[in-house]
């Protein structure tokens, strides 16, 4: 049972590969088609999508990584609520995409993915409910937040462990949240350290001010 259970399995890049060689789906889409194309693992797999674009050298446009980002807060939230299915405002459901502009970010983006997903199996499920499943929306909406402030150099950070949660939720990989939050937990160390260096520079040239 067990080995026809992994026969059958997808990886999240199949699955977007799938949606990218879809003749039916040419033309614009909205945000809800996207969605419903992509089936009953669509809450990973779409968290995934729209982390993809956040990573890629198309993020430094203006107004990119706002587009992208907005989504993830909405899936995030619904994480925290514990909502077991995915849903849009309407004003961002029936935002458009092409899906020729879809498919160039997923061929794109999918050997990096591929070779990630080398690494990644259903394990350590705990990381991604119950309880767990909160924390992992906290952190999604937080760090998605992060993303639309214009923060210097950061798109590729923050866009990046966005990526490795919405890997490890998409493919039930408890060790790659566990990544996730190690990444995260660098960078705000990283960060306090830097603000306190910055201080205490700042103040030894101004001691009195």
């Amino acid at each position: 049972m067990r080995k026809n259970q992994k026969k059958f399995y997808k990886h999240s890049s199949e699955i977007l590969l799938e949606f990218a060689r879809n003749k039916n789906l040419d033309g614009n889409l909205t945000y809800q088609d996207l969605i419903s194309s992509l089936g009953e693992r669509a809450f990973g797999v779409v968290l995934l999508f729209f982390s993809l674009p956040t990573v890629l050298p198309l993020s430094t446009l203006p107004g990119i990584s706002l587009v992208f980002s907005l989504p993830i807060i909405i899936f995030a939230s619904q994480m925290i609520i514990k909502r077991k299915s995915l849903w849009l405002p309407k004003i961002i459901a029936n935002h458009t995409i092409s899906h020729k502009q879809i498919s160039i970010i997923i061929k794109v983006a999918v050997p990096y993915l591929t070779l990630l997903e080398r690494f990644s199996k259903p394990r350590w499920m705990w990381m991604s409910s119950g309880v767990m499943e909160i924390m992992n929306g906290l952190a999604l909406l937080f760090l998605s937040i992060l993303l639309i402030l214009p923060v210097p150099f950061s798109n590729f950070i923050f866009g990046g462990i966005i990526l490795i949660f919405s890997l490890g939720i998409a493919e039930k990989d408890g060790i790659f949240v566990s990544l996730g939050y190690a990444c995260f937990s660098l960078y705000i160390s990283f960060i306090y350290l830097l603000t306190v260096i910055t201080l205490d520079f700042y103040y030894s040239l101004f001691p009195h001010s």
